[in-house]
Formats: C-alpha cells, structure tokens, sequence
C-alpha cells in the first residue's frame, strides 16, 4: 500500500471497499479491502514506464541501456529454444509435448531462469519449420558445386499404412571423401506403380533444380523398381502396378518351418532379375542382389535345412525360458534371434549356435526336454560347413553397405572373391557340396553381366550388372588396381587383354571429360605402351587356395612414368604407382586430372540402396509405436533434421547445462588463401603458355589498342568491353556511322589487323578446343563478376591488356578468394574449398586440352 500512495490519493475505506484517485492521470478506481490488484493493473496498463522504474529501480537498466538488454534477453530465450529443439527433439527423439511438462519446466527453472515458458505448437509450428527450411537451402547450396550425382530411391510404410518415396544423394567432395544427403523424404500416394515412382522422384529433382546432375540410380530389385527407371527418368510405365513391397518386420516366432526361406523384397515371384540395366541411368542394388543369390542358392537343401529349423527353434525357446537364460549368462553367452527379412541373421544365429558348444547345448536342450531340437554330431558338422560357405557373403554384405567409404569398386572383386571361394571350398565339403553348386550357378545367373566380362564375352544390354562402370570403379580404386585379377588364375595371354578390355573402359569415360576424342587403345599402346609387371600369374599356395582372406592380393608391379599427361599416360602412371595408400588420400593429392575427373563421376555411384535403408530406419525409431499420430509435416522435418543436426548446421554445442555456450566458426587462415592463390596462378600460367599466341595474347593486344585510338574515353571500362561483349556496341558502332575520313589511320589500321587476327584457322580451334560447355561458361561469367568487384581497376584492365603480368593476376585472384571466404564464413569452408577445387579442374582440364591440340 506504501507503494502505490506514490501514485494514488486514496479516501477512507467504508463497506470493506476501498477507492483511490490516479495522480497522473485523475481517474478514480475502488478494490476489495486488502486488495491492491486493480490499482496495479491501472499502472502497468496506462502507465507502464513509471510503474515499472519505481517498482525495480534497483534491478532494472538505465534507460540508455534498456534495448540492449531487452535485445539481450530475447537472444538468449531463442538460443535455449534452439538448442531445445536441436539437442533434445531432433538429436535425442524427445517429443514436442516435452516442452509443457512440469518437470522439464522447473529443470529449466534452474538452469536458465530467464527462459520463457514456450507451447509444443510454437516448436512444431515455427521452430521446427524454420530449422527444415534452414537445411534444405544448405543442401540446395551445396549441390549446386556438385557436378555429378548418384541417388539411391526406396519406398517405405509406416505404422499407420502410409506411404514415403525417400531418395539419398551422393557425391565425392574436394577431399574425395564420399558424402551421402537425403534429398527428400515425400508422401507417396496412390499404388506404387513405376510411374508413379518415377514420377515422385522427377518432382523432387527438379525442386532441387538437380535432375540434369544425376548419373546413376540404385534401387533395389522390386518389380516397381526396375519398371520406373528401366529408361532412366525420360518415360513412364502405366500399365505395371506389383503390390506395396514393404512390409513390417513379421514376428520372430513362427511355426511349422520346413526349409529355410528368405523374404524377398518384391511379392511378385516372377524372376527378379535386374534386367533393363541401362548403362545411363539405373543400376541394381548388390546387397539386394547378393541376398536373391543366397535365397536361390538355399532351395532344396534338405540337410541344411533341418539344422537351422533346430537352430531357429531352439533361439525362439530359449528366449522365453528364465532356466536357459540363466544358463546363458553363467557362460557368458547369447543365442542371436531370426529376422527372416535379413539372410545374415540367420547366419549369426548358426554362428551363436556353433559357439556354444556341443555340452551346452545339450544342456539347454535338456532344460527344453524335447527330442527334436537335440543336435546330433551330423548337425554340427552341416552347421559349420554352413557357415565355412556363406563367411565371404557375410563379410561382402557388410562392407558393401558403408557410406563412409567408397562401395562401387568392391563389386567386381566381391563377385572373383565369391567366384573363387565356391571353386575352392567345394573339396572340402561333405554335406553341402548342392549348396555350393546352386550358389555357383545362381551367381553366374545374378551378376551374370560381371561373369561375362571376366570369361570375355559378349556382354548384353539386359544381363544383370552389365555396366562396365564397376570394372572402370575397381581399377581405379588404389585398393584393387589389377590386383584382383590373380583370383581369376588366367593365362598370361588371357590376363593381358583383360587388362587391355579395362583400360579401354578408363579410355571410354575420359573421352566423356574432354570433348576431343582420343585415340583408340591399339594406337595409343603403340607409342605409349602400358608398363606392367609381366608376370601376371604366379603359383599359389594350396593352403592360401583353401581360405583366402577378403580383398588381400600380392603387390606385382614396376614403376615406369609416361612423358606426357595424355590418358593413357596417366593410367599407365597409375597402374605402376608403387603408393597404396587409401582412396581418398590418394586422389586427393594425385595430379592425374583426367583420371580425377572420371573419379569424381564414377564413384557417386553406391553399390547398395542401403543409404535409404537407414533412413527408413530411422523413421521407424522416431514414429514408435507410442507415436503413431504424429503429424505428418512434423514427421518429415523430423527425419530430415536428424540426420544433418551435425552435418549441415555447422554449429557445434557443448553440454546441455552450459545452453548459452555456442562456437562459432572463424575466419579461413590467410595462408590457407594464399596457398589457394599461388596454386591457382601456377596453373593460370601454364594455360597462357600451352595456348597459342594468336588468339590468347596478340587478339587481346590488338584490341586493348583499339580502344586507345577508336574510343580512348572508355579505356577505364577495359575489362567490362571484353568480358561482357560490349566492345563493338560502346567502342564501334557509333563510331561506323561517321565517315571513314573521321577515323584515325591508327584506329582503321588496329581494326583491320583485328579482323585478320580473328580470320587465322588456329583462331577458331583455340575456342573450339576449349568448347562452349553451359557449367564452364556460367562459372567464368560469375567469377569476372567478382573480380569486377573487388579487384582495382588497374588489375582488370592487365587482365586482357597485360597477359603476361602474372602479379596482377595474383593480387586480383587473393581479393577474389578473400571474398568467397567471407561470404561463406558459416558454411565451415566449404563452399570456399568448392570453389577453388573447381578452378583447380577447370584449369586442368584445359591444360590437357591445350596439350593435345597445341603440342
């Protein structure tokens, strides 16, 4: 009450009501005795400032000062926010809802006392949106310095019947490690049909503006599948519906197992086979396509399949019995579960099985007090065998499945390894010698596009894995280089033209980086001839024969340097490289630019659509069973943010307790740009010495001059008359329409020797040479742009003027660079790396160009 005398003059209570009269206002307001509520609401309503100085005179700021911490404390509510969202709904999987319970309210309460109570709705509703949103426009920056693209695409149903189309991207960035994106994560509706798969794929390539960059699609063996992109993504099928190939996980515990059954991902049972590979656009996935070769390979096994109905059997009992768990746990063992949509559970379960033992299993089948699950010697025996034969299909299926390591260049070793393996392992076999037979042909049947090429034969269009990609992938990965073939146990003769066939695969994907074509591979060898250690085949150890590990081969080679850097030059320095250090290190700092450029392209490729796998796995966590009626948008961004929380954001948070503590990314190091920039004027350099003087300095002179006696006042706009084709509409054209008698002889002599400059053949194969690619031109307008922008007048003008002033170059090219670093200060460099990578290539491939046609 003391309080508010300050502000009202209040009369004498009478009938417990009390009445008071504003001092700054004269209005007069009553209350309950004992209550001063309306007389503070009158306050904070009319007469906020006042109020609110005199009641927190002590805490509040000065008046200079109460923007600043009003804009303080708002920065600070959306940071905990942020972090709320990021850290707790995206990373941990907490729901929305979390964010009105009492219990997280009064944690916050104590940890950051200045946090604003926020409603679930304003997190799904804004935050959340805004966070997708944020996302997507990265990626969309990123992919934009993206030349070529594989996309691996898969439909998935959820808990509640509904259908998503999502589809991955991948690309190898500037360290030549491979980086996998979810492009998009869409509702699917209607049957999935090809065309409307296709259809759903195309609308979100061309929402990401990417459809032009994609090279190959994996996808799995489904029916749908393989109509949608028989033809890439040009045509649509009609008339071709299969039913909904995703199905939920079926319960483990089934009955009545007769012979062992694997699920296959399409319900149609016609045969699966990849057919339709087309070289352009589709391939198949080889984790689907070396389970279908497991599934064919297992029919009609009837020794094989009584054990493993044991072994499921037994797995299902003892995970409902507290006497073998306590069994288990005394020896410190586990009996693996059954999935039947997966081939390797099976194979880990007989694995758990086999390492158990023969005493306690029969002590758990003595607990069970059931005959038919009593293993006998013959049991063991078939269970190992069993697992001797499917080890290789294990391991392959593992390792092929990785996104952190290049995929396509394990195929076709996988295939020698399995090819091998069989042959092999067949004499040492007792109980299983049909299983070996049937996985032979079932694989000769599978990858029979592989099988061929390997035999030397005629390879067609419709034969499962036909693409010679994963041959050109495989030699190309310093792993394997021609390693592998020694599994293949040619004649010499025979390894010869093998490896001939495979250089000429290489030769083939050049030609696709440079627009002049190349010689064939006979004459190319005859005066560069393929420096390889002749001794391709060797005596092998019977013992190294009966179980070779995966991918190990003896290094055979000699070291021998071509002269000159034409592409068959450079994979014969390839190929004798003595360095096998892993994948992206070594092209990484390799100068075999041609040999690059076909890296880049060819090992986007994934050899599994297990990328969208994970994806829908993670889908299946975050929409849990208690979760099912989770919006659908909330759903999707959901999905999408998880898995760039770390990729994508570039912001980096330390524990939840210390919320308000961010790192922030610093600036590019200047030496970082300066080694950039003298990189970048080294190879400036050599595309000014390897282009001939006619059209690369003499036109550039001739025209500078031009200017100087035909229009001298635009001699300051140099580098804006030539870069932007301005020089006969500002410099010419009003001058053409005087009489002749008023050009200077100077003027008239420097056009006419312009003219004849440009009339020499060697003008016009200078550009044709360098070719009229829409991506070079459009990255060449955009970087005169930017050095129209940054860079002094003097150093745009020696650009053209002053070829051969390298300094100004330099000095132009480091505020270029300087530049780009600032503006891409939050990307964490790597729009920078991006660009200056790409200059790199852009110059390279020139070079080499210039090279061959200017020698």
């Amino acid at each position: 009450m003391n309080f508010l005398k300050q502000f009202f003059e209040f009369t004498r209570p009478g009938n417990n009501n009390i009445s008071g009269q504003c001092k700054l206002c004269g209005k007069l307001y009553a209350d309950k005795l004992k209550s001063t509520g309306n007389f503070h609401k009158h306050l904070k309503r009319k007469h906020t400032t006042q109020y609110e100085e005199s009641k927190f005179s002590d805490s509040i700021p000065t008046k200079n000062d109460t923007n600043d911490y009003s804009e303080n404390l708002t920065s600070n509510v959306i940071k905990i926010n942020q972090v709320i969202l990021e850290e707790l709904i995206v990373k941990c999987n907490l729901p929305p809802s979390i964010i009105e319970h009492n219990g997280f309210r009064n944690f916050l309460k104590m940890v950051a006392p200045k946090w604003k109570p926020t409603s679930a709705r304003h997190f799904t509703k804004t935050l959340l949106p805004s966070l997708l949103n944020n996302v997507q426009d990265k990626i969309k920056n990123l992919l934009d310095s993206v030349d070529h693209l594989c996309i691996t695409v898969d439909v998935w149903t959820d808990r509640r019947g509904r259908s998503f189309a999502g589809v991955t991207g991948h690309f190898l960035d500037l360290e030549y490690v491979p980086q996998a994106l979810l492009l998009d994560f869409l509702r699917l509706k209607g049957p999935h049909t090809g065309e409307n798969i296709q259809n759903i794929t195309i609308q979100i390539l061309d929402n990401m503006k990417i459809k032009g960059k994609v090279y190959r699609i994996i996808t799995g063996n489904a029916c749908s599948m393989i109509k949608a992109y028989k033809f890439g993504l040009s045509v649509t099928d009609i008339d071709y519906t299969v039913q909904d190939d995703n199905k939920q996980q079926q319960d483990d515990d089934y009955d009545g197992l007769s012979e062992w059954l694997l699920v296959d991902w399409c319900e149609n049972n016609n045969d699966l086979f990849d057919k339709g590979n087309d070289p352009a656009k589709r391939l198949s996935c080889f984790a689907h396509s070396l389970q279908l070769t497991i599934r064919d390979g297992l029919k009609y096994t009837p020794y094989l399949s009584k054990s493993l109905s044991k072994c499921v059997n037994l797995a299902r009992r003892s995970h409902k019995s507290t006497k073998i768990a306590d069994i288990l746990d005394d020896i410190g063992k586990t009996i693996n579960k059954s999935n039947m949509t997966r081939w390797s559970s099976e194979y880990l379960l007989i694995k758990s099985i086999i390492g158990l033992g023969k005493k306690s299993i029969n002590e758990i089948t003595d607990v069970i007090d059931d005959n038919g699950l009593k293993f006998s010697n013959d049991d063991f025996v078939i269970l190992q065998e069993a697992v001797q034969i499917l080890e290789p299909f294990a391991e392959i299926t593992s390792r092929i499945q990785s996104e952190s390591v290049v995929t396509a260049s394990l195929v076709v070793p996988s295939v020698v390894h399995i090819i091998d393996h069989l042959k092999t392992i067949k004499s040492n076999i007792s109980f299983l010698k049909k299983l070996c037979l049937q996985l032979e042909q079932a694989t000769n049947e599978r990858f029979s596009g592989i099988v061929k090429r390997l035999s030397q034969q005629i390879v067609y269009q419709d034969d499962p894995f036909s693409d010679p990609i994963y041959f050109v992938c495989t030699v190309l990965d310093p792993e394997f280089k021609f390693f592998w073939l020694v599994q293949m146990n040619y004649t010499p003769i025979l390894e010869s033209q093998m490896k001939q066939h495979l250089i000429q695969m290489i030769l083939n994907e050049c030609e696709k980086n440079i627009d002049t074509s190349f010689d064939n591979l006979e004459s190319s060898s005859s005066s560069s001839t393929l420096m390889t250690n002749s001794h391709t085949t060797q005596s092998i150890d019977a013992s190294i024969l009966k179980k070779r590990k995966l991918f190990q081969y003896d290094e055979r080679f000699n070291s021998s340097v071509g002269s000159t850097m034409t592409p068959i030059n450079e994979i014969n320095v390839y190929i004798n490289d003595p360095i096998r250090s892993k994948f992206s290190l070594y092209w990484k700092n390799s100068d075999l630019y041609c040999l690059k450029g076909v890296v880049k392209r060819a090992f986007s490729i994934q050899a599994t659509s297990a990328p969208i796998e994970r994806v829908f796995s993670q889908a299946g966590i975050i929409m849990s069973p208690r979760r099912t009626s989770m919006n659908e948008e909330v759903f999707k961004s959901l999905i999408f943010t998880v898995r760039y929380i770390h990729k994508i954001m570039f912001v980096s948070v330390g524990l939840f307790l210390s919320i308000l503590i961010y790192i922030v990314n610093g600036l590019i190091p200047s030496s970082t740009i300066e080694t950039d920039v003298n990189e970048l004027t080294k190879l400036h350099k050599e595309f000014l010495d390897r282009s001939p003087s006619v059209p690369s300095r003499q036109a550039y002179e001739v025209r500078c001059r031009a200017v100087d006696e035909c229009c001298p006042n635009e001699k300051e706009n140099i580098f804006s008359l030539f870069s932007e084709s301005q020089f006969n509409e500002k410099c010419l054209t009003n001058r053409t329409k005087m009489a002749k008698s008023n050009l200077s002889s100077l003027c008239m002599s420097k056009l006419h020797q312009l003219i004849q400059l440009t009339k020499e053949p060697i003008y016009n194969q200078y550009f044709q040479v360098l070719g009229n690619n829409a991506n070079r031109l459009n990255r060449i307008k955009i970087w005169k742009k930017q050095m129209k922008m940054i860079c002094s007048n003097d150093e745009l003008n020696a650009y053209y003027c002053e070829r051969e002033n390298i300094e100004k170059f330099k000095s132009c090219q480091r505020k270029v660079l300087e530049m780009v670093a600032k503006e891409n200060i939050d990307d964490d460099e790597i729009i920078y790396r991006t660009y200056v990578s790409q200059w790199e290539q852009e110059y390279a491939i020139d070079n080499q160009k210039l090279a061959k046609a200017f020698p």
